[in-house]
């Protein structure tokens, strides 16, 4: 059957809310008063258990998905699943230097080291040791803009990959109901 990666997350959405709605249900189908409709819990875990076989089976295809389809970031050809487990990476190191582009003294070690304006001190006997400022903070926010044009470049990579077509053996059209 040919899907998009999109089609292949909404589908695995969708079955993880009936997985979890049937979950939710279970605990309460072990009682019934006289003249409920309810299903059984034999019943209700019939239909976890049909859920959870979906969505493996969706995120089977997913990774085969994700395998397949091969974007291109910057010049390089990356596949999809190398695309997506960069993107967590390279956002993180982003949000690092925007963090040092505020300038935020509450992120610093308090340990032994109180903040000031000036810069980190460190008392060591008589004297007072000063540790000094290796980026400022404009330095930084300009590295935080540029690894963030990265992160858009592989942000708009995967989403092109994720609307694309390919065959992927073995799924069924009822997945996707």
């Amino acid at each position: 059957m040919k899907v998009t990666g999109q089609q292949l997350i909404a589908a695995i959405k969708e079955w993880s809310h009936v997985r979890d709605m049937a979950t939710a249900e279970f605990s309460m189908s072990n009682h019934r008063f006289p003249g409920d409709q309810k299903d059984s819990p034999a019943e209700v875990s019939a239909r976890i258990v049909t859920a959870e076989g979906n969505v493996a089976k969706l995120q089977a295809a997913q990774g085969a998905f994700n395998q397949r389809i091969k974007v291109t970031v910057d010049g390089e050809t990356l596949s999809l699943a190398e695309a997506i487990k960069r993107i967590g990476g390279v956002s993180r190191v982003e949000k690092l230097w925007r963090e040092v582009a505020k300038g935020d003294e509450k992120k610093r070690r308090r340990s032994s080291l109180y903040g000031d304006d000036i810069g980190l001190v460190r008392s060591k006997k008589d004297d007072v040791e000063r540790a000094e400022i290796l980026v400022t903070p404009a330095e930084a926010n300009l590295k935080a803009k540029e690894i963030a044009k990265k992160v858009a470049l592989l942000r708009s990579a995967i989403q092109a990959g994720n609307a694309r077509k390919t065959e992927i053996e073995g799924l069924e059209p009822a997945l996707f109901e």
